[in-house]
């Protein structure tokens, strides 16, 4: 099992898949960064920018070289560092700016975001094998609520349980 965040036009092939959830990318500056005061920004105004990011190719990376190349716009991509808190700090010495997703920005340290107003889109995705979940799997995504082979019958049989022993009987 694994979480994996893919832009919009990506499918997810070969493993079973739950979309958790779809957030935009916002741009992370330096707080002393001029964009660091300002309420939002375009994909234009952003490419002139230099750029720390995921290096080409990556899901992680994809997604913003498809938007900036869908509005006809490139980008100086300075540094490619493989973590984000690599870029982080990278971002926070004023060095580039980097786009996140801004569900994760909170985790971030040093740096200010910024809305994009046309950024691109990240889905959130759990994933798993379609044969032979491990029992933490299987229990993971009970949590998430997710179906499985013959998750129904369990479940049915889990809530006939519970009922039973709320009612004292086993």
């Amino acid at each position: 099992m694994a979480f994996l965040g893919l832009p919009t036009t990506a499918r997810v092939q070969g493993v079973e898949a739950r979309e958790l959830a779809r957030d935009r990318l916002v741009a992370v500056v330096a707080p002393d960064h001029p964009l660091a005061g300002e309420p939002s920004v375009s994909l234009a105004g952003l490419a002139g920018e230099v750029f720390v990011d995921l290096p080409a190719g990556t899901a992680g990376r994809i997604q913003t070289d498809q938007a900036f190349a869908a509005a006809g716009l490139t980008r100086e991509v300075a540094f490619e560092v493989t973590t984000a808190d690599y870029m982080d700090r990278l971002v926070g010495q004023g060095l580039g700016v980097a786009m996140f997703p801004s569900a994760s920005v909170h985790r971030l340290s040093g740096v200010t975001a910024v809305e994009v107003t046309d950024g691109p889109v990240r889905i959130e995705y759990v994933i798993w094998s379609p044969v032979g979940r491990t029992p933490a799997a299987a229990a993971f995504l009970d949590l998430l609520e997710l179906p499985g082979p013959g998750d129904d019958a369990a479940r049915a049989a889990r809530a006939a349980h519970a009922a039973r022993a709320a009612l004292g009987r086993r």
